[in-house]
């Protein structure tokens, strides 16, 4: 009288478990990959805060003030000047900007900024503040 060996029931207990554990890792790689992707700011900005429920809307070209009045767009730091330059040359792609300035930076290089804007044809600026 011969036995058969091959039916191992523990064998039969993990093929079962098996095309879960597959799926719930194709899950997790789609979900990590398909998540949104951000670019980071070039330099850490700190905004001021406000009092309102008022949420932002969707994301448009945001320039960056650094407390000590550096700024950025696109992730290049600029002037003034270059920046009115840049606005120019893409205004028909422009609808409208975000100002991400620092709570601690002076006011009147945030208005001056926006003067710039204003001059270059941009007509929808929204300075950016942290909510309570």
């Amino acid at each position: 009288m011969m036995i058969d060996l091959s039916t191992d029931t523990n064998n039969n207990e993990f093929e079962s478990i098996l095309p879960l554990v597959n799926v719930v890792f194709l899950l997790l790689i789609f979900f990590m990959l398909a998540g949104a992707f951000t670019t980071p700011d070039l330099f850490k900005v700190t905004p001021p805060i406000a009092q309102t429920d008022n949420k932002t809307s969707a994301k448009k070209g945001i320039i960056l003030v650094n407390k000590d009045g550096t700024i950025a767009f696109q992730n290049k730091t600029l002037t003034t000047q270059q920046l009115g330059s840049i606005i120019k040359s893409k205004q028909e792609n422009l609808k409208g900007l975000k100002i991400k300035a620092d709570g601690s930076t002076d006011s009147i290089r945030v208005i001056k900024i926006i003067d710039v804007l204003q001059n270059h044809g941009v007509k929808q600026i929204e300075l950016l503040t942290m909510v309570e």
